[in-house]
């Protein structure tokens, strides 16, 4: 089993974008290591560390003397004309299109305008030959959604920006949390860890106020939030560990799963990946067995289900009886 990473090291890269988001927001003014460390909530030594791999990689990054004392330095993100400079061609320009295309279920959000802009500061950079060849990279990839969460209300735009704000500054938020299963949301205070995207949404890996445990939100469902001032360690928790097993979005305690796949489906299974620890072994007769060890029954399930008769959940027992009756279900459903 490969290592997984330490969690300093899972975190440096979010950290960093935290880190540009605050210094772009600060504009001229700038930022010290220390605001930036008292923001961000870590160490000035891994404030220091972010700074020096952002100028490095090429960001737009100075530092001047801060006018109230003399010995500290002000760091400021200035305009962002070295991208051109930086070396984009065609090819960079053109994954990111791809990138655009991918995420545009999150068209109008922070995250998505901010790759836009991106894409028109490039573009603008190129020119002459380059730009020829950059003019119709625009209409190799086309967005193709289906399945998916709009996040383009205005209240949930800003639901989503004020939880990039208070993931960046690692201040708890007061939610009100409708669940699936609920007809009214319930107050919560969380301490937001991570967003991910699964099937076009975004999901937020949290802790509960008090609580050890991680739990997954659905970002649209989230009826209410306020980031409030109070501040939260980082949880020494590996979020990698925690996400490692999950067939979807559900954390739950890993089981050993296998599923029998049919010869007619047999090859749309062998060309998919899903879930990164997955085994398949075909059979002579040219079924699929697959094996996995994860968490996430009601999904696993419903999963089975969609393929119909065409796969069978082997183990565990007690998931077949959930098949069963989801089957028995479908049947009714189709037999009015």
């Amino acid at each position: 089993m490969p290592r997984l990473q330490r969690p300093e090291a899972a975190d440096q890269l979010p950290r960093q974008w935290s880190l540009y988001r605050l210094l772009f927001r600060a504009g001229a003014a700038g930022l010290t290591v220390r605001e930036l460390a008292e923001q961000l909530h870590t160490h000035k030594a891994n404030v220091e560390r972010d700074l020096q791999a952002l100028a490095a990689a090429g960001f737009p990054l100075r530092s001047q003397k801060d006018p109230g004392h003399a010995q500290r330095l002000r760091w400021i993100l200035d305009g962002e004309d070295g991208v051109g400079a930086a070396g984009f061609g065609p090819a960079e320009l053109l994954s990111l299109h791809a990138a655009s295309a991918a995420l545009q279920f999150l068209a109008n959000t922070p995250v998505h305008m901010d790759l836009q802009a991106v894409l028109s500061k490039v573009r603008a950079s190129l020119a002459g030959a380059k730009g020829k060849t950059v003019a119709g990279t625009a209409h190799v990839f086309v967005p193709h959604l289906r399945d998916f969460v709009s996040y383009d209300a205005d209240d949930l735009r800003a639901i989503l920006d004020d939880l990039l704000d208070a993931m960046a500054r690692h201040r708890m938020v007061r939610v009100e949390y409708l669940s699936a299963d609920a007809r009214r949301p319930k107050p919560a205070t969380l301490l937001p860890l991570r967003l991910f995207a699964h099937h076009n949404s975004l999901y937020l890996l949290a802790q509960r106020d008090g609580k050890n445990e991680v739990r997954t939100y659905a970002v649209h469902r989230i009826r209410w939030l306020e980031v409030t001032d109070a501040p939260f360690d980082e949880p020494r928790v590996d979020l990698a560990a925690h996400v490692e097993h999950a067939f979807g979005v559900f954390i739950e305690p890993p089981t050993d799963v296998e599923v029998r796949f049919a010869p007619e489906v047999a090859r749309y299974v062998t060309e998919r990946t899903f879930h990164p620890r997955e085994e398949k072994l075909r059979l002579e007769d040219g079924s699929i067995r697959y094996r996995v060890r994860a968490g996430g029954r009601l999904e696993i399930v419903a999963w089975v289900l969609g393929f119909g008769g065409a796969a069978e959940l082997v183990s565990p027992a007690e998931w077949r009886a959930d098949v069963l009756r989801g089957a028995e279900r479908l049947r009714a459903a189709h037999s009015r």
